[in-house]
């Protein structure tokens, strides 16, 4: 019931160690408030940001995420209009739920989105088959799995997307 939540998947993993090992329960709420701390702390490869301040200018840009990083709490906290976590959705990609929360959340149909994600199975074909067109960004240049329809379009990294919808 819970496996959306990566989150409070850790936090019950934690809180069975430390009572298994005679410890406070305290001691793991204080562990997973360290993790998420550390997990926010990211950095973006080079081109991410500049990149989606480009494209926020043209286009709304909603993140749709089954980690548990809080953009909020990240250097792109500002390149979205919305963000989304399965944990909110109670679902995680695959699942469509997300998709259809984001329309809701961002009041466009998903007949407008484009999804951009490195993930084959949990972002593109979850995104295709609820008919939203995909883009694979394919980073360290994997091949893709023969048995699932390729993306739409397939890019190294999104610096090379935005000559492509900006023209």
């Amino acid at each position: 019931a819970i496996a959306h939540d990566l989150t409070e998947l850790r936090l019950r993993s934690l809180i069975e160690l430390t009572l298994d090992a005679g410890y406070p329960v305290e001691i793991a709420h204080r562990a997973s408030e360290v993790f998420r701390a550390a997990r926010n702390r990211v950095t973006p490869f080079a081109e991410v940001r500049e990149t989606l301040v480009v494209l926020r200018r043209r286009y709304t840009l909603v993140s749709v995420t089954n980690g548990n990083s809080q953009i909020e709490e990240t250097p792109l906290h500002d390149s979205f209009h919305h963000s989304l976590t399965a944990a909110e959705v109670g679902a995680a990609k695959p699942d469509p739920a997300i998709f259809h929360a984001a329309s809701e959340r961002s009041g466009i149909a998903l007949s407008g989105f484009l999804h951009v994600g490195d993930d084959p199975v949990r972002d593109v074909q979850a995104a295709r088959t609820i008919g939203l067109k995909t883009v694979w960004v394919n980073r360290y240049d994997t091949d893709w799995p023969g048995e699932l329809e390729p993306a739409d379009l397939e890019v190294p990294d999104i610096a090379q997307l935005a000559p492509l919808l900006i023209g």
